[in-house]
């Protein structure tokens, strides 16, 4: 049901927002670098360390522009990571655990700031008649589309594991129920930079945080993953 939610919410915003609005399409491709607790095959209880594990995300997308300030992104991923927390073979028996999984985000971006030196001369009649008024007040900035944007970023992830491949310390002659395909729902912030290139390609760049919802058994218990996200999309 939940794969359904990001549908509704994608046909509720459009038809809000009318034929008028711009949707991009395209690929992202990420280098993920996964967070887990490292054991280092300690016989102490819950001693660990934190340690990355890079891995890696790939999909497609489409960005939903509502107007100059805010986008909408969401899409469909595959992504990868593989766990290696060294238990100690006397009270584990994982060695290793390499995770699958299909994702769909849902992201909203907010423009705080343009690198753009375009000054606003049209602006609308309301905000005329406030700069009569107040003769000192600062100009506005135009917005400029080809100039690089700086988007703050936060929303949601949710993640369904399609392939669960743990390695075990024996030799195989014992025989271990499959592990659980889990199913998480991520939320995520982050900030990003886009910028135009010829009116019909857009390049995107994010630095996204993931907080951890414990989905398996090396999780950490704060943040699952950070990841940095090229984007490249096409207006036709």
């Amino acid at each position: 049901m939940k794969k359904f939610l990001y549908v509704i919410v994608f046909l509720v915003i459009s038809s809000n927002l009318g034929l008028s609005q711009q949707i991009t399409f395209g690929i992202v491709n990420s280098l993920d670098f996964n967070l887990y607790r490292f054991y280092n095959s300690d016989y102490l209880q819950n001693r660990y360390t934190v340690k990355p594990d890079l891995g890696w995300t790939f999909g497609i997308s489409a960005l939903y522009n509502l107007n100059n300030n805010f986008i909408i992104q969401s899409g469909l991923s595959v992504t990868t990571k593989q766990l290696v927390p060294d238990l100690n073979k006397v009270t584990h028996i994982f060695e290793s655990v390499h995770y699958t999984s299909i994702e769909l985000p849902l992201r909203a971006k907010y423009r705080v700031y343009s690198f753009s030196k375009t000054i606003d001369n049209s602006i609308s009649d309301k905000s005329k008649s406030k700069k009569r008024s107040k003769k000192h007040k600062k100009k506005n900035k135009l917005f400029d589309g080809n100039a690089v944007h700086l988007y703050a970023i936060a929303g949601l992830t949710y993640s369904q594991m399609i392939n669960v491949k743990p390695q075990y310390f024996d030799d195989g002659n014992v025989v271990y129920e499959p592990l659980e395909k889990q199913k998480t729902l991520y939320p995520e912030i982050g900030i990003g930079l886009s910028k135009k290139y010829l009116d019909s390609h857009l390049f995107t760049l994010d630095f996204i945080g993931r907080y951890s919802r414990n989905p398996f058994v090396f999780s950490t218990s704060v943040v699952e993953k950070a990841n940095v996200e090229i984007g490249y999309f096409y207006t036709w």
